[in-house]
C-alpha cells in the first residue's frame, strides 16, 4: 500500500532540487549578462556597433586624400564580408578618424584602394588576389594581407532586451514543467523540469562560448586594425587623430597627424603638412619635372607603412621608374627611401633598459639585426666586431621581449675551433612578458661571463658537449644562463652542436634570482625563464646594439691616496704619468702592452666594485718575450698595497715582501700565456701574487681580456689591520674575493 506522506515528501524534495537548479541557472544568466555587457561596452567605446545599420546608402570614405563612395552591399559579398576591412567599415565607421568634412578617414594608399574597389565591384565569390606585377609594389603587398585578412567575428551579440526575453521564455518553460504545477501530478513533471533546466543551461553555456570567442576575436581585430582606428576611447578625436592634407601637383594627399609625428615634430615631412600646407613646398620647386613619373603619394605612403609596421618588422621602400628622383623626393621630406628595419623595443622600453646600464649621456648604435644581417653566427661576429658595451635584444613573441647587457666585447678564441671565456659586467633584463614593466635581472659576479665559440667551433656544456655558439653565465647551473645557437646532441656520444642558426636558444633564471613581480612560467625545480619556456620555439628577432656613454676621467685613487702610495716606492721623484686606464683605453691585453711600452717604475692600481682599491708596484718593466707565443719572466723589486676594502687602516697599507723571497713579473707574449692561465702575473713567491686577465683553475690559457683577475696573500703575509676574506687555509686577498672581476685597472709611471 502506497504511503501518501512519503509521496508528498518525495515531491517536495524534487521541487527543492528543481528550485536549486533554477537558482543556479539564474546565476549563470547573470554571468552571461555581465560578460555580454562588458563585451558590448568595449565595442561601443572603440566606436563600434554590434549590428549593421542601413546598407542602402554608400559610405563616403576618405582614403589617403581621395573620397570613394563605397557601396555597403558590396562589403557583404561572399569572400568580402569576412575580411577585416569589411568588418571595419560596416561596424566601426565611428571608430575611424574624421576628415574636415566629417567623413570617415582610412589612412591607406588610395591607389591600392581604387584597385580593390574595382575588384570588389566585379567580385563573384572566392578570394581577392593580387594580379601579376603587384608583387613588386610595396603598397599593394602591405595593405592587401592586412585589410583583407579573415576574421571570425560575427558581431551577433543580441540586444539586452532580446537576451532578457530569451531567458524569460526559458524560465517559463522551467516553471511550466515544475512538479505540482498541475492537479493530480504524480511527480513525472520533475523530469520535464530537469530537462528544461538542462536545455536552458546548455543554451547559456553556448552563449558563454560564443561571447568568449567574440571577445578573443575582437582583441585580434583591434590588434590588427588599431593603427587605422582613432586613438581615443571616447567620442572626440584622440591624440594624433587629426587628418592633415596637402596638395601636390594638383593632387590631394592626406594622412593622420600621428603618422607625421612618428618621425618627429621637427621633421620636414611634418612641417610640409603644418607649416607649408599650400600647393607648393619651397623645396619642391626644383623637383617638379614633367618628364619624370614619380607617384606623388609614394613618399607619404612609405611614411604610413613605416608607422603601421609592428616592432621587428621590415618596411619595403616604394619603387618608381626614376628611382633616383624618388630618393631625392624622400630626402626632401626627411625620409630615406630604403628598406626600414623596425627595432624590437619601443623607444620607451629601450630607454628604460639603457638607463639600467648607468652610462653617462648614453648613445646607442645598431650593430646587428637578424632580419637584415641573417641569423648566422658569422654574420653576428662580423657585424659586432671589436665593439664593446653590447646590448642584446631578443624577441620571443610580440608580447615577450628580453635580453642582456654585456659591458665588454665578444672575444674570439685564438683557434677557430676553440672557445673563449671572458668575464665582464653583465645583467639580464625583461622588457615585456613575465614582468609588467622593464625589469633588471642582476646575477652574481661569478656568473657574469660570456663564452664565445670560434667560427668553426662551439661552446661546450658541463658534459663537454658542443651545444651552442654563445653562452652567457658563469656556472651553467648557478643563477641564470642563456645559450644562443643552442642544439643538444641527438646522441650523447656525439657532438653535433651548435644549431644551424642563432634563433635556437635555451634560457633560464634560477629560483632566488628572479626579481619580485615575476608572472612567467615556473618549472618543476622552481626556476623561471625570461622566455615563454625553457626551450621554446625559435626566436622571432635578435638585435645587438652598442651602448656607449660619455667618458669622464675619474682616477681610481684620490690625489692624497696616490701621493701616499708613491711615497712607499722610495722613488727619487714623486712625479707620475698615467699610461693605461682600462675604462678609457679598453680591456684587451694588447692595449695595455701598447700603452705601457718600455716604461719602468710601474704602479698598478686595481678597483674591484666600489669598495676595494689596491695594487702593486713593479720596479722594472713589462718586457715582452722575443717569441709572441711564449712568456718573459723578469725578477725585480715589488710590493703590494691596499688603499680601501681589505684593511681597516685610515691610510694606505703596504704589504711587505720578505727580502729572501724571490719576486718576479711574468709577461705573456701577444699570442701567449703567462703561468699557464693569465696575461700578467706579479708574483712574490710564497707571499702574494696578482694576476691580470686570469682564468679559472681548470681552464688552460688566459681570459678573453683583463677583466678577470686573481689576488692572493698568504696567511703569514696578511698586513696589520686586515679585515678581508680568508679561505680555509687562512689566506686572504686585497680584493673582495681571490677571483674577481675588476671594475677598472690603471698603470702609472712614477718617479
Amino acid at each position: 500500500m502506497d504511503n501518501p506522506a512519503g509521496g508528498t515528501g518525495e515531491k517536495k524534495r524534487k521541487a527543492s532540487d528543481v528550485d536549486t537548479l533554477r537558482r543556479a541557472a539564474g546565476g549563470i544568466d547573470s554571468a552571461v549578462d555581465r560578460f555580454a555587457s562588458s563585451t558590448r561596452q568595449r565595442i561601443i567605446a572603440k566606436g563600434g556597433t554590434c549590428t549593421v545599420g542601413t546598407v542602402r546608402e554608400d559610405l563616403q570614405l576618405n582614403v589617403g586624400g581621395r573620397v570613394f563612395p563605397v557601396p555597403r552591399p558590396s562589403l557583404l559579398k561572399d569572400g568580402v564580408k569576412d575580411t577585416m576591412l569589411a568588418h571595419l567599415l560596416l561596424h566601426y565607421e565611428d571608430g575611424l578618424a574624421k576628415d574636415e568634412d566629417g567623413r570617415p578617414f582610412l589612412d591607406a594608399d588610395p591607389i591600392w584602394f581604387e584597385w580593390l574597389m574595382d575588384e570588389i565591384a566585379g567580385h563573384e565569390g572566392g578570394e581577392i588576389e593580387l594580379h601579376s606585377g603587384h608583387e613588386s609594389d610595396a603598397s599593394y603587398t602591405f595593405y592587401q594581407p592586412i585589410l583583407l585578412a579573415k576574421t571570425k567575428l560575427q558581431m551577433d551579440i543580441a540586444p539586452q532586451q532580446q537576451q532578457q526575453q530569451q531567458r524569460d521564455d526559458g524560465m517559463m518553460d522551467i516553471d511550466g514543467a515544475q512538479p505540482g504545477a498541475e492537479e493530480g501530478s504524480d511527480g513525472g513533471e520533475s523530469g520535464a523540469a530537469l530537462k528544461a533546466i538542462q536545455q536552458h543551461l546548455s543554451r547559456a553555456q553556448a552563449a558563454v562560448r560564443a561571447l568568449e570567442e567574440t571577445a578573443m576575436e575582437t582583441e585580434k581585430f583591434y590588434e590588427a586594425m588599431g593603427p587605422f582606428m582613432r586613438s581615443d576611447d571616447g567620442d572626440g578625436g584622440g591624440e594624433g587623430d587629426k587628418v592633415l592634407s596637402v596638395t601636390i601637383l594638383g593632387k590631394r594627399v592626406s594622412t593622420l597627424e600621428k603618422t607625421l609625428t612618428y618621425f618627429g615634430p621637427h621633421n620636414a615631412l611634418y612641417r610640409r603638412f603644418t607649416t607649408w600646407p599650400g600647393p607648393i613646398f619651397p623645396h619642391e620647386i626644383g623637383s617638379l619635372h614633367e618628364d619624370r613619373y614619380i607617384p606623388t603619394h609614394s613618399p607619404f605612403d612609405f611614411a604610413r607603412r613605416t608607422r603601421f609596421t609592428p616592432a621587428n618588422g621590415v618596411v619595403d621602400p616604394p619603387k618608381a621608374h626614376n628611382q633616383a628622383q624618388l630618393a631625392r623626393d624622400g630626402e626632401m621630406y626627411g625620409l630615406k627611401i630604403e628598406k626600414v628595419y623596425k627595432p624590437i623595443l619601443t623607444d620607451e622600453d629601450m630607454q628604460a633598459v639603457i638607463d639600467m646600464t648607468n652610462k653617462r649621456q648614453p648613445t646607442k648604435r645598431l650593430l646587428y639585426k637578424s632580419s637584415r644581417d641573417t641569423w648566422s653566427f658569422g654574420s653576428l661576429l662580423d657585424s659586432v666586431g671589436d665593439a664593446s658595451g653590447l646590448l642584446f635584444v631578443m624577441q620571443y613573441s610580440a608580447t615577450n621581449k628580453s635580453g642582456f647587457f654585456l659591458d665588454g666585447q665578444l672575444n674570439l678564441p685564438p683557434k677557430p675551433t676553440g672557445e673563449m671565456k671572458t668575464y665582464c659586467p653583465i645583467f639580464f633584463y625583461s622588457a615585456s612578458g613575465p614582468y609588467q614593466t622593464a625589469t633588471k635581472v642582476p646575477i652574481p659576479e661569478d656568473a657574469q661571463a660570456v663564452l664565445v665559440g670560434g667560427r668553426l667551433g662551439a661552446v661546450m656544456d658541463n658534459l663537454k658537449r658542443r651545444v651552442a655558439n654563445l653562452f652567457i653565465g658563469g656556472d651553467s647551473t648557478d643563477s641564470a644562463g642563456l645559450w644562443l645557437g643552442f642544439q643538444l646532441p641527438t646522441d650523447p656520444r656525439l657532438s653535433d652542436g651548435p644549431a644551424p642558426d642563432l634563433s635556437h636558444y635555451c634560457t633560464w633564471v634560477k629560483e632566488g634570482h628572479l626579481p619580485e613581480g615575476y608572472t612567467g612560467s615556473i618549472d618543476e625545480d622552481g626556476d623561471g625563464t625570461l622566455a615563454g619556456a625553457e626551450i621554446p620555439p625559435p626566436l622571432e628577432g635578435l638585435e645587438v646594439w652598442q651602448v656607449s656613454g660619455e667618458y669622464v676621467f675619474e682616477p681610481i685613487l684620490s690625489d692624497e691616496q696616490m701621493q701616499a702610495v708613491i711615497a712607499m716606492t722610495n722613488q727619487p721623484s714623486h712625479t707620475r704619468e698615467l699610461l693605461y686606464k682600462a675604462t678609457r683605453d679598453g680591456w684587451r691585453y694588447g692595449r695595455l702592452i701598447d700603452s705601457v711600452g718600455d716604461a719602468s717604475g710601474l704602479l698598478v692600481v686595481v678597483q674591484h666594485n666600489d669598495t676595494h682599491r689596491f695594487g702593486a708596484f713593479i720596479d722594472g718593466q713589462l718586457k715582452q718575450p722575443s717569441d709572441p707565443t711564449k712568456e718573459a719572466q723578469s725578477e725585480c723589486r715589488l710590493f703590494f698595497y691596499s688603499v680601501s676594502g681589505a684593511c681597516g687602516n685610515p691610510t694606505p697599507t703596504k704589504v711587505p715582501i720578505p727580502e729572501e723571497n724571490r719576486s718576479a713579473v711574468s709577461v705573456a707574449g701577444r699570442e701567449g700565456v703567462a703561468q699557464g692561465r693569465t696575461y700578467l702575473s706579479i708574483d712574490a713567491w710564497d707571499s702574494a701574487y696578482l694576476e691580470l686577465g686570469s682564468n679559472d683553475h681548470d681552464v688552460t690559457g688566459p681570459s678573453g681580456d683583463l677583466h678577470r683577475c686573481r689576488m692572493w696573500i698568504s696567511k703569514a703575509s696578511l698586513p696589520a689591520g686586515y679585515v678581508g676574506q680568508v679561505d680555509a687555509d687562512g689566506d686572504g686577498t686585497l680584493a673582495g674575493a681571490q677571483m674577481f672581476t675588476a671594475s677598472d685597472i690603471e698603470v702609472w709611471r712614477v718617479g
